[in-house]
């Protein structure tokens, strides 16, 4: 379980630090009272396939990151993966992981789906059919 954690807590602080900053996104207070802030990044080494070894084509991949709650001596880290649409980050409308990341003390990672929003691997070919079966349906390479 400590391997896991310490697996989890690594990752994050791999993609934090091999990224640039975009944009900062301050959210509204919503009816909640919730107020957070989210930083949007790129991770720019993205494996396209992940079960070729001989391709190390990479494509940039975007994610969010909410440190407001973070407790980095005793808070998880929690990973919500958006659906198949563009990904805003933590949506105002859905805050149920601010909520608990407020109560567990814990950071937020937000990462948007590959071919969605902003993360295209082929550019604008992505969506090319040729291009969405081998990257895109195959064995879980989706996020």
């Amino acid at each position: 379980m400590k391997s896991q954690i310490l697996l989890v807590i690594l990752f994050s602080v791999f993609l934090i630090v091999s990224s640039r900053v975009r944009e900062v996104y301050l959210s509204e207070p919503v009816e909640s009272g919730l107020k957070y802030n989210q930083y949007q990044y790129w991770f720019t080494g993205q494996l396209l396939d992940h079960f070729n070894p001989l391709d190390n084509r990479t494509f940039s991949q975007r994610y969010w990151v909410v440190p407001d709650y973070y407790d980095p001596a005793t808070g998880p880290v929690f990973m919500y993966i958006c659906g198949e649409y563009t990904c805003p980050g933590v949506n105002p409308s859905r805050l149920y992981p601010v909520m608990v990341a407020q109560q567990k003390k814990a950071l937020i990672v937000v990462l948007e789906h590959r071919y969605y929003g902003k993360s295209l691997p082929l550019g604008n070919a992505s969506l090319a059919t040729e291009n969405l079966n081998p990257y895109l349906t195959r064995r879980g390479q989706t996020i």
